[in-house]
C-alpha cells in the first residue's frame, strides 16, 4: 500500500470526511464525463435533424417551383 505524500507538514491518514470528499469528487468526475458524452451524442443528433430539415425545405421549394412552371405552361398552352 503506497502512502500519500505529506501535506502541510502532517502525515496523511484516512478519515471519514476526507474519504467522503474523495468519493464525491470521483462521482462528480464520472457524472461530468457522462454529461460530456451525452452532449456529444445530442450534437450529432441535432446535426442529423438539421440536415433532414434542410432536405425537406429544399424538397418543398422544388415542388413549389414545379407547380409554378406547370401552371405557367398551362396558361401559355390554353387558347385565349
Amino acid at each position: 500500500m503506497a502512502r500519500e505524500p505529506r501535506r502541510y507538514g502532517f502525515e496523511s491518514f484516512a478519515c471519514a470526511p476526507g474519504m467522503r470528499i474523495e468519493a464525491l469528487e470521483q462521482l462528480s468526475a464520472v457524472q461530468l464525463a457522462q454529461v460530456h458524452a451525452q452532449v456529444g451524442r445530442l450534437e450529432v443528433q441535432v446535426e442529423r435533424l438539421e440536415r433532414r430539415i434542410w432536405v425537406t425545405v429544399f424538397g418543398v421549394v422544388v415542388m413549389v417551383v414545379m407547380v409554378v412552371i406547370a401552371v405557367a405552361q398551362q396558361l401559355t398552352i390554353a387558347p385565349a
